[in-house]
C-alpha cells in the first residue's frame, strides 16, 4: 500500500533522517528520504521482520526523473537506466516514463521512447512504445514474464528496440538501437507523467550515435610491485586503428586526485610527454619522445619515455619512474586514452605499486 514498507535492518544514516532499508532478494539497497516517523520507530536491536507504516503528505508531488546511466557515451546502441524519484509513494503509481533522443528539445525527428506503466490486473499492463517517425503510431511490445519484460522488436527510421527490458524499483531499463542516418550528437532527455502531473522534459545526459567505438587502457606491466623505481609499460588500444589515438594521461596515486600526485600525459601528435607540476597542472617539463633526458616534480621523475606500435589497433607506452621517499605508500596506476574523435575512456584502473620508504 501506498506509505508501507516491508523492512529490515534499518539503519539512521545521517542527520537528514535518510533511512536504508535492505529487502530481501530484491536487488540493491533502497533510500527512502526523510522518513522521520520511520526513523523514530527504529528498534535499538534487531526485532525481525516488521512494517512500518508513514503518512503521505496532503500535498502530493510528481515523480521526478532522478538520472541516467551512462549518463554520456558513444556507441550504436545503448542500454539506458533510468531512475526516478518517487513523491514519497509506491513506485508503481507513476503513469509514463518518456525517453528522448534528439540534438534538440524536439519530439519530431527524434528517438522517442515511452514506457507505459498502466494500472491493469493483467500481466501485459506494462509496456514500452517507440513512437513511429510520425509520431503518432505507437510501436507496442509485448507484456512480462517472471519481471523480464520481452518483446518483439520493433524500429523507425531513426532508431530501434531490440533486445530485453527490466523495470524494477523505480529504474526501467531501456535498450536502443540507432540507424546510421540518426548518427550524431543527442541530447538525452526524460520526462515522467503521473497521472495529470508531469515533471516536464529535463535533459539527463548526452550520446554519440556512431559506429566508432572510444579507445581503451587496457593493461600495464608490470601492474603490481615494490621499489623506488620501475620502468612501465602500458597497452593502450583503438578499435579504429592505433593512429586514431592521440593522447594519453597516466596517474600514479593512491586515488585519483593530481595534486601531489606522478602525473603526465602522452602526445603523439607533437611526440612529447608532459609531467605535471605539484598542483596538477600542466607544465612546462616536457620530455620529448625517444631522446635522452629527465624532467621531474616533489612526487617522481620520468625518463626514457617512447611509443611503440603493436598490431593494427594497439601501442605501447614505455617510460621510466623514480619516485621521491616523500611519495611513499601504496599508489595506484591509472590511464585514459583519447582519439581523433574526442572520444576518451574513462580513467581506468590498471595496477598498483608501493612505492619504498628508502
Amino acid at each position: 500500500m501506498p506509505g508501507s514498507y516491508e523492512i529490515r535492518d534499518v539503519e539512521l544514516v545521517d542527520e537528514k533522517r535518510t533511512v536504508i532499508a535492505k529487502m530481501p532478494n530484491m536487488g540493491p539497497t533502497e533510500e527512502y528520504p526523510d522518513t522521520l516517523e520511520l526513523a523514530r520507530a527504529l528498534p535499538t536491536q534487531s526485532s525481525g521482520w516488521r512494517t512500518e507504516n508513514t503518512k503521505p503528505p496532503e500535498d502530493i508531488k510528481p515523480f521526478e526523473p532522478f538520472g541516467v546511466l551512462p549518463k554520456t557515451g558513444i556507441g550504436p546502441r545503448v542500454v539506458f537506466k533510468v531512475a526516478l524519484l518517487p513523491p514519497y509513494r509506491n513506485w508503481n503509481h507513476f503513469a509514463t516514463l518518456d525517453l528522448l533522443l534528439n540534438d534538440r528539445l524536439d519530439e519530431r525527428g527524434g528517438c522517442w521512447i515511452s514506457f507505459l506503466n498502466d494500472e491493469k490486473p493483467n500481466e501485459d499492463h506494462r509496456r514500452l512504445v517507440l513512437h513511429g517517425d510520425d509520431n503518432r503510431t505507437e510501436l507496442s511490445t509485448a507484456g512480462s514474464e517472471n519481471g523480464v519484460y520481452r518483446f518483439r522488436p520493433v524500429g523507425n527510421s531513426r532508431c530501434s528496440l531490440d533486445e530485453e527490458w527490466k523495470h524494477w524499483m523505480g529504474v526501467v531499463d531501456i535498450p536502443v538501437a540507432f540507424k546510421p542516418s540518426f548518427f550524431g550528437q543527442k541530447n538525452v532527455y526524460v520526462r515522467v507523467t503521473d497521472h495529470g502531473q508531469t515533471s516536464g522534459w529535463k535533459q539527463m545526459g548526452t550520446w554519440v550515435a556512431s559506429n566508432e567505438l572510444p579507445p581503451e587502457a587496457v593493461s600495464v606491466v608490470p601492474y603490481l610491485g615494490e621499489g623506488m623505481q620501475t620502468t612501465f609499460t602500458f597497452a593502450l588500444s583503438d578499435p579504429n586503428g592505433s593512429e586514431d589515438i592521440t593522447n594519453a594521461e597516466f596517474l600514479v596515486q593512491f586515488g585519483k586526485t593530481h595534486q601531489q600526485a606522478c602525473s603526465f600525459s602522452l602526445d603523439r601528435a607533437s611526440g612529447v610527454v608532459t609531467l605535471d607540476d605539484d598542483e596538477g597542472s600542466v607544465s612546462r617539463n616536457v620530455l620529448r619522445l625517444g631522446e635522452r633526458g629527465q624532467v621531474g616534480n616533489s612526487q617522481c621523475v620520468i625518463s626514457d619515455a617512447n611509443v611503440k606500435l603493436e598490431g593494427r589497433d594497439e601501442i605501447r607506452f614505455r617510460v621510466h619512474l623514480q619516485f621521491s621517499t616523500s611519495f611513499s605508500g601504496r599508489r595506484n596506476v591509472y590511464a585514459r586514452v583519447r582519439d581523433g574523435a574526442g572520444q576518451r575512456s574513462s580513467m581506468t584502473w590498471l595496477g598498483t605499486w608501493l612505492v619504498s620508504e628508502k
